[in-house]
């Protein structure tokens, strides 16, 4: 019943909005326009009043889930989805540093790797870290998403939905992710997922690739508001998630919607209110000038038959800032690489 009301009233509005539009170009006679903007508001104050009154309702039923699954136990709180095509490389250490900052588990898509991926991860698939599955095929970003998202909903918490050169870092004292995510999910509410800004790193000026963890050769970055930073990527609570239609965020079932670590809701694609609080993604995506044209080679992963340039290359290439907060991983990185 409340659908059908809900319909009706939408389609008399949006004609009300069409004919007050006509009338305010056609119509000169000021004593007609209002009698007809008066004959025709009571419509479009119903639907409005309407629109706030059911977004609350929905919202609330979105935060009585999130309450009933505080009672709920998940077979993991904290999962990253990816998809990897040969990141046999530097996969390692990404793996390794998710696993210390308290990620419970990796479902990592494969996508047309050639470098032997599958053998390099081998003990994270055998301790059952990682959960490894070739998805062949073009432009397969999306579909591994929501296969994802509909295999694995009713067993994980919460589901970071990361790129294999992002790294999810803590800005507090407290190291481990889950309680960052757990507070900012239970503080805010409708949210059905948590945008977290880029913090891209850029080349360092390096033209070749050095020995040594990526987060250790790159330590400079751009400036806080400047893009590519007005981007982010998405923490969900895969149960109020209909489907992934970008690689950066999703659209959920109604009442929930993405919300930033400073609890602002998040409506579109960029972030131009670069927030840093609590948690950010720190994306290495230049790295040196010989591994990004190593990474351009394999195309876009949600985009068949798209490559991009080094003009790319000098739009992310950004090092205005020294950060040297990934070094303090550096040493337990590698103790704990497999």
């Amino acid at each position: 019943m409340r659908i059908i009301l809900e319909k009706i009233v939408s389609k008399y509005y949006y004609y009300s909005l069409a004919i007050c539009n006509t009338v305010h170009r056609k119509i000169l006679n000021k004593r007609i326009k209002l009698f007809i903007f008066v004959l025709l508001s009571p419509i479009i104050i119903i639907k409005r009043f309407f629109g706030a009154v059911s977004d609350m309702i929905l919202i609330i039923r979105t935060n009585h889930v999130k309450k009933a699954e505080k009672r709920r136990c998940f077979k993991y709180d904290l999962a990253i989805v990816a998809i990897a095509k040969n990141e046999s490389q530097y996969i390692d250490e990404w793996l390794a540093y998710h696993k210390l900052v308290g990620v419970n588990k990796v479902f990592l898509y494969d996508n047309n790797s050639t470098d032997n991926l599958e053998n390099t991860i081998k003990p994270y698939i055998v301790s059952g870290f990682v959960e490894y599955c070739k998805y062949p095929g073009e432009g397969m970003q999306m579909k591994a998403y929501n296969d994802a998202i509909d295999k694995y909903k009713d067993i994980v918490k919460y589901m970071a939905i990361i790129d294999c050169d992002e790294f999810l870092v803590s800005k507090n004292e407290e190291e481990n992710l889950l309680p960052i995510i757990t507070k900012l999910f239970e503080k805010y509410s409708g949210a059905g997922g948590i945008g977290v800004s880029w913090c891209v790193y850029g080349s360092a000026g390096k033209d070749k690739k050095e020995f040594g963890l990526v987060t250790e050769r790159f330590i400079r970055r751009g400036n806080q508001s400047e893009f590519p930073n007005v981007l982010y990527k998405t923490i969900i609570n895969p149960r109020l998630v209909k489907s992934y239609v970008s690689p950066h965020f999703p659209i959920y079932k109604r009442g929930a919607h993405t919300v930033s670590p400073d609890g602002r809701r998040l409506y579109v694609l960029y972030n131009y209110d670069v927030c840093f609080d609590e948690i950010v993604c720190n994306h290495y995506f230049c790295k040196s000038k010989e591994e990004f044209v190593q990474k351009i080679s394999r195309g876009l992963a949600d985009k068949p038959g798209v490559f991009r340039d080094m003009s790319v290359f000098d739009l992310y290439d950004k090092n205005d800032i020294e950060d040297k907060t990934m070094l303090k991983y550096t040493e337990r990185i590698k103790q704990n690489m497999l």
